[in-house]
């Protein structure tokens, strides 16, 4: 944990990017129920695939699927993949003041940082005009392990000059608090993304945001 006062004194931001830039879930559920369908399984709700998303595809569509039918995780993901990238932007948007917040911290470094295969997430960026806003954008696929785990996190305090104590983490998911704290880095964590409220202040993030824009609150 960090001992900081707000707002917080940081030159690069890193953001998650499902749940936190962008609000992914309906094409997501769009690809996962198309999988599910091979199968003949029943289709997922949005809320589910809130619960489910976050430690990266396998373990999601491993989780979608199953034990039982472990033996189908590599066709499967396959077919999700199929589905899902041609197919990443038919409902997915920037959430609420995403653009103009991203613009008045134009003079801070800014990186994505994401469970999501990065190939996925810069064309997401690239077709919702988002990534004019970042430096780099680092996800599955890169040769880091997906978070918690830290290293690409340091790899990209590293990268950009910058040490973990001008650096802050900015997500909705466990897994991005749980890097932030792995990594000795404050942690602002989302409270309209995919999981509860309650469930992430019990990991104790640096603060929480209700709305994208509150941002330019915590970080000066």
């Amino acid at each position: 944990m960090t001992n900081d006062t707000f707002p917080l004194q940081r030159d690069l931001l890193v953001f998650d990017l499902d749940g936190t830039l962008v609000d992914t879930v309906d094409d997501l559920t769009a690809a996962i129920n198309q999988t599910l369908a091979r199968y003949d399984l029943p289709p997922l709700t949005p809320a589910e695939v809130r619960r489910l998303v976050g430690d990266g595809t396998e373990v999601f569509i491993r989780r979608a699927l199953g034990p039982e039918r472990e033996q189908h995780l590599d066709e499967a993901v396959a077919t999700y993949f199929t589905h899902y990238h041609n197919h990443l932007t038919v409902h997915t948007r920037p959430y609420d003041g995403v653009t103009e917040t991203l613009e008045y911290f134009a003079d801070k470094t800014k990186v994505v940082y994401t469970n999501k295969t990065t190939v996925a997430s810069e064309q997401i960026l690239r077709e919702l005009g988002l990534s004019r806003h970042f430096a780099a954008c680092y996800g599955a696929g890169d040769g880091f392990p997906c978070k918690p785990d830290p290293a690409a996190l340091y790899a990209i305090c590293e990268r950009f000059g910058v040490p973990p104590d001008r650096t802050v983490m900015i997500g909705d998911g466990d897994t991005d608090i749980l890097v932030a704290h792995n990594a000795g880095i404050a942690v602002l964590a989302a409270s309209y993304g995919f999981r509860d409220r309650k469930e992430l202040e019990a990991l104790e993030p640096t603060a929480m945001f209700d709305t994208f824009d509150q941002l330019k609150r915590l970080i000066a």
